[in-house]
């Protein structure tokens, strides 16, 4: 979840500087609801592919450390 939150806030992050270099620097840079909402499902869906695997990962390296502790492996 934190992950995701983490993901999430970064690409509003993103979206704003978008808005910014529209705003401020170049008209031309590509700014609509539909670039908006498509980066920010993408990114939600990035982190939360990266948050499992991080889950994943951190679960089976405490599982592989059980074991050797427990004189299972």
């Amino acid at each position: 979840m934190v992950a995701l939150a983490v993901g999430l806030a970064l690409a509003v992050v993103w979206e704003l500087g978008e808005w910014a270099g529209h705003t401020y620097l170049d008209p031309a840079i590509f700014v609509s609801y539909d670039d908006t909402i498509g980066d920010l499902a993408a990114g939600g869906a990035g982190a939360a592919v990266a948050g499992a695997w991080l889950f994943w990962c951190f679960r089976h390296e405490v599982l592989a450390h059980a074991y050797v502790l427990n004189g299972i492996a």
